[in-house]
């Protein structure tokens, strides 16, 4: 009897321990907002295009603590954050300034969109960006860093 009983421990602990690494890696959605690349998947109820010439449009929080960074989809970006709760701080967006042939309409909208971000929300793995009267702004997919 103890030897099955050790048996049944050895497997659950194993089965914990694969699902625990299976939980870990490139393509798991992200529950948390550092440490994650968030691609821009939306700008208010529309889809965000992308341009031909355009790269994706992206953010990551935290790789520099209190910094975000990332791409319009033309030009690189950075700012400052500060979290409280489901409040979001970002301090004024700082871009390069390359001209791209197309896509500035998307990048401009994104840029419209963190000026006027005051919250957050992680909802299903898709982080969403909303004013302080609550409007959603923007959305974006995660991936794990």
């Amino acid at each position: 009897m103890k030897r099955s009983g050790l048996r049944a421990l050895s497997v659950a602990l194993l089965g914990g321990a694969l699902l625990a690494c299976a939980a870990v890696g490139v393509g798991v959605t992200p529950a948390r907002l550092e440490g994650a690349r968030w691609t821009l998947a939306s700008l208010g109820a529309d889809r965000a295009p992308i341009a031909e010439t355009q790269t994706e449009a992206y953010l990551e929080f935290g790789s520099v603590p209190g910094r975000v960074s990332g791409s319009g989809g033309c030009n690189r970006l950075s700012c400052s954050y500060a979290l409280r709760g489901d409040e979001i701080e970002l301090g004024a967006v700082a871009a390069t300034r390359m001209a791209c042939e197309r896509g500035m309409d998307t990048e401009d909208a994104l840029g419209a969109a963190l000026d006027a971000t005051a919250k957050w929300a992680i909802v299903d793995g898709t982080l969403e960006l909303h004013s302080a009267d609550g409007r959603l702004l923007a959305t974006f997919t995660g991936r794990t860093l």
